[in-house]
């Protein structure tokens, strides 16, 4: 039943001795899906070496948080994110 309402794409059941066991088929993701893996992956490294509590994804989120909460024009903003 669930297989006529799912179709194949769900799985291969194999049913043995009254225990129904599922054949996993792994697949890389689209080519899409991907590319959000990787830019996951490269915004949880660490800011440097040895910093276990932010990443670049946190720092950017706690500084857009403060544009939000100070409600700073974007130009502001900006200006006062560039380091250098």
């Amino acid at each position: 039943m669930i297989m006529d309402h799912d179709g194949p794409s769900i799985g291969q059941y194999i049913e043995q001795e009254g225990v129904i066991e599922i054949e996993c088929i792994e697949e890389n993701p689209n080519p899409e899906a991907q590319e959000f893996f990787d830019m996951l992956t490269t915004v949880q490294a660490p800011l440097w070496e040895g910093c276990e509590h932010h990443s670049e994804l946190s720092a950017f989120l706690t500084s857009l948080s403060l544009k939000s909460y100070y409600n700073m024009l974007e130009g502001c903003f900006k200006y006062g994110s560039t380091y250098g």
